[in-house]
């Protein structure tokens, strides 16, 4: 049933590129600001306690509709909300669009090429070649992984509690609290890599059967070796 609903998703999603606004992330906007002004004592706004106040209503909310469904009408509505929550926290963007309009603008227009590439690097880009190009493809490996594999990793193991789990938790370093609590912050960028490890494991994984896995082995070896030396 999760290879089915995974298969239904992907597919439907290219129907819903040109609709990102219907995955907007508005509603967890103004819930971050209303959750900041209840002026909660400064213990129960940090650390990990903070981040689990800030997630744990809409994953209670989330959790309560699948134990809800799960026996009702030979389980149709618990599909529905899978392929509904899946759907919704997936991209929103598109990737390979993104990616194209950078190389069709990158020789062509300098400031529309740097506007995607900021898009894309989700930060100011370099000014300048081929450093720009470099971070612009480093970040479409991180993006993938971010906007489908690591979704679909935690929906696998966690259903859709852990697909939205993964969506809300890369939305919250860019919340008003996370730009006025520079702690709040590194915690919810901390809480993002530790969700984003064994996903990133399994995009790279991936890349290398699909391309040259020597020589993404001798990339790793290569990678690790630097690390070690600084």
């Amino acid at each position: 049933m999760t290879l089915t609903i995974i298969l239904i998703c992907l597919i439907a999603e290219r129907f819903l590129l040109e609709h990102s606004h219907l995955r907007s992330n508005r509603w967890f906007t103004r819930y971050c600001q209303w959750h900041q002004q209840q002026n909660l004592p400064e213990w129960m706004q940090q650390g990990v306690i903070g981040l689990l106040l800030l997630l744990l209503p809409p994953l209670l909310a989330v959790a309560a509709l699948q134990h809800l469904f799960a026996d009702s009408l030979l389980g149709l509505p618990s599909l529905l909300l899978s392929i509904g929550v899946l759907l919704y926290a997936l991209g929103p963007q598109d990737l390979d669009s993104q990616i194209n309009q950078y190389v069709e603008t990158a020789e062509a227009d300098d400031t529309e090429a740097r506007e995607i590439a900021r898009e894309i690097i989700e930060d100011e880009p370099p000014t300048s070649e081929p450093a720009r190009s470099q971070a612009v493809a480093e970040a479409a490996l991180q993006q993938a992984n971010r906007r489908t594999v690591a979704v679909l990793f935690w929906f696998i193991l966690l259903g859709p509690l852990g697909a939205i789990l993964y969506r809300l938790a890369t939305w919250m370093p860019q919340s008003d609290q996370a730009a006025q609590d520079i702690d709040f912050k590194l915690n919810t960028r901390q809480l993002v890599i530790i969700l984003d490890w064994l996903p990133a494991r399994v995009t790279a994984f991936c890349y290398a059967i699909a391309g040259s896995f020597e020589d993404a082995l001798y990339g790793w070896r290569s990678y690790q070796e630097r690390r070690q030396s600084e």
